[in-house]
């Protein structure tokens, strides 16, 4: 009451001890902080302080709605079974009073419960009168509250005189705030302070190596590089006078085993070559029609074997192309090994299968593989034409392979003898020759073989 604090439920061993004597004390935590001087560390302070005798309590009812102003300030109201109690010096008024009151809204209530369902005129008028008094009373409960409210801001007016306590404890709590952010902006800047020191010292230092050391650690320097330019130049001379010399030496000899091995020879002074007794075709376009359309006999100068029909002599010559080309890739990967060059398309064999890597271009006609195309498309006069696509993008990747070896080798021996030429060594070969396998094989072979004399007059 005055203030109305919630209602508490007493703990079960003091309901249940045999003392009828206890003690109530209300604590309160002001809205500012610790005043100054006070005499408790913390924030609650003690309110009020009640001694409660069971044995003295007065009954004042089960209802005490709008009975505040018959208890004094900070009076302790207990409900024992359902029933009010109080201790004597909380009542303003007299006992019978409140149970009057308390009795008079039991019995409005059990009215309001049996209210007649029709209201005569007199009861109207009471009812409007009523409403216009509550009406007012709501008016007056406005005013009061924004008087209230008023004087409620005037309490925690800083210039007034009255709350100079409270101000005093704000600028006490910001005070030691400031403090706080002071010793460590102190701690700060000290630490600043000391790594400005540091980096002055180590200014310090690098001026005196820039000043003092710097010369002499650049004359150690050079020193050390003429130094090594001095012992550089005999490893030079020797590299150029005998370990290149050497190298190009055993680099000849092994082609020439390889040469022995796989013979490419020229057939009748043309552009036609044979590789292990077997000719093969002068251009991919000749090595083509042989396999789709058997327009030519490659010759054989192993054997010369007689055929009843056409078909088998184009199993034949699909065979011996076949052949040939397992031997011209094995030619091609032995001489990258040997020169220590790298493919741009790398090479495998699968028994006498071959084809190209990463994606798989097969080096070895299928006819099984071959399709047909519509002939008036390339106004061949034919009905149809043959196409392998993987096959013919194989041949293509295999003659790239070949023309950029054939650079990498010149490439070599131009570094070797300190040729900065721009020219490629393919752009000399014939346009007859640009993808004739064995004339470019051929080529290069006598370029590796030949003396480095003859090899620089031939270039």
């Amino acid at each position: 009451m005055n203030p109305n604090f919630s209602a508490i439920s007493l703990p079960y061993t003091a309901a249940s001890s045999n003392s009828a004597n206890f003690i109530v004390k209300i604590w309160c935590k002001p809205v500012y902080s610790k005043l100054p001087n006070s005499n408790t560390n913390t924030e609650w302070h003690l309110l009020s302080e009640n001694r409660i005798d069971l044995k003295k309590l007065i009954y004042v009812g089960k209802s005490l709605h709008n009975t505040e102003d018959y208890f004094r300030t900070n009076s302790i109201i207990l409900y024992l079974n359902e029933k009010a109690y109080v201790m004597p010096n909380s009542l303003r008024v007299a006992v019978a009073k409140i149970r009057s009151l308390s009795t008079t809204q039991r019995l409005n209530s059990t009215d309001r419960q049996n209210v007649s369902k029709s209201y005569d005129f007199d009861s109207l008028r009471s009812l409007n009168n009523l409403s216009n008094s509550l009406d007012e009373l709501k008016h007056t409960k406005h005013k009061l509250s924004s008087l209230i409210d008023k004087h409620v801001e005037s309490f925690y007016d800083e210039t007034n005189v009255d709350n100079i306590k409270m101000v005093l404890g704000k600028l006490h709590n910001r005070n030691q705030v400031l403090e706080q952010s002071i010793n460590k902006q102190k701690a700060i800047n000290d630490s600043l302070s000391s790594d400005i020191y540091n980096t002055k010292i180590k200014i310090n230092q690098i001026k005196e190596l820039s000043s003092d050391k710097l010369n002499s650690v650049l004359d150690m320097g050079s020193n050390q590089l003429d130094f090594l330019e001095s012992e550089l130049e005999p490893i030079k001379e020797s590299l150029e006078n005998n370990v290149y010399p050497s190298l190009i030496e055993e680099l000849q000899l092994t082609t020439k085993v390889i040469q022995e091995i796989i013979p490419i020879y020229n057939i009748n002074n043309s552009v036609k070559f044979a590789i292990m007794g077997m000719e093969f075709p002068s251009s991919i376009k000749e090595l083509l029609e042989v396999c789709y359309y058997n327009k030519k006999n490659l010759k054989n100068f192993n054997y010369s074997p007689t055929f009843d029909n056409e078909h088998d002599s184009h199993a034949f010559n699909i065979e011996q192309v076949n052949a040939g080309l397992s031997y011209i890739v094995q030619v091609i990967t032995c001489l990258a090994h040997i020169t220590n060059l790298h493919l741009k398309y790398e090479m495998v064999s699968d028994g006498n299968r071959n084809e190209t890597k990463p994606i798989a271009y097969t080096l070895y006609y299928d006819h099984s593989k071959t399709e047909k195309v519509s002939g008036e498309l390339s106004g061949s006069g034919r009905k149809y034409d043959l196409q392998n696509y993987d096959f013919e993008h194989g041949l293509n990747l295999l003659n790239k392979n070949l023309v950029q070896l054939i650079n990498n080798v010149t490439d070599v021996y131009d570094e070797f003898k300190h040729d900065s030429r721009e020219s490629k060594i393919s752009n000399n070969i014939p346009n007859d020759c640009l993808d004739n396998f064995l004339w470019n094989l051929q080529f290069l072979i006598l370029y590796i073989t030949a003396p480095i004399s003859q090899t620089e007059e031939s270039i």
